[in-house]
């Protein structure tokens, strides 16, 4: 998991940030000398474009090398599921809905209860969904999930 570098470049980042903003002086210090801050926003300490194109490069080396350390890394150890049987239920909830734009229709994703579970539906095969509608009734549907058969922890559907 990348959270503890992208922790530690976050707080790098807000130091910066503060440094940059005070240009490292305090508030009582003379305002007509341009801070840190201002010498970045006007460039001064900008590199050159040549280092620029570098850096460039070298992300998106390291995005490769870390793309192929997850593929790798979950090609050896595969995570763990937990797939539902034939004619179990489970629950799930709303986590968000979102419009199709220009065709009329509407993404409803939901949550498992467990980022591990998963249906394991055969190919074409339909879910059972029984939900409540604004009046208090009891609805059932049959759908096919818009995404991947064995994706687990959430489903999605679309429906007009």
């Amino acid at each position: 998991n990348l959270l503890v570098p992208a922790l530690l470049l976050a707080v790098a980042f807000a130091l910066l940030r503060s440094v940059a903003g005070s240009g490292g002086r305090s508030a009582a210090a003379d305002q007509n000398e341009p801070g840190l801050g201002e010498f970045i926003t006007r460039k001064y300490l900008s590199p050159p474009p040549a280092v620029v194109h570098r850096l460039k490069l070298l992300k998106g080396k390291g995005a490769n090398f870390a793309d192929s350390v997850r593929d790798t890394w979950t090609w050896v150890m595969p995570p763990q599921r937990e797939q539902l049987g034939d004619g179990e239920w489970a629950a799930c909830t709303l986590a968000g809905k979102t419009p199709i734009t220009g065709s009329g229709c509407t993404r409803y994703s939901f949550r498992l209860n467990s980022a591990r579970q998963t249906f394991g539906l055969g190919l074409g095969q339909a879910l059972s969904l029984i939900g409540i509608d604004e009046a208090n009734r009891v609805l059932k549907v049959h759908m096919i999930p818009a995404t991947p058969r064995l994706m687990a922890g959430s489903f999605d559907l679309i429906l007009p």
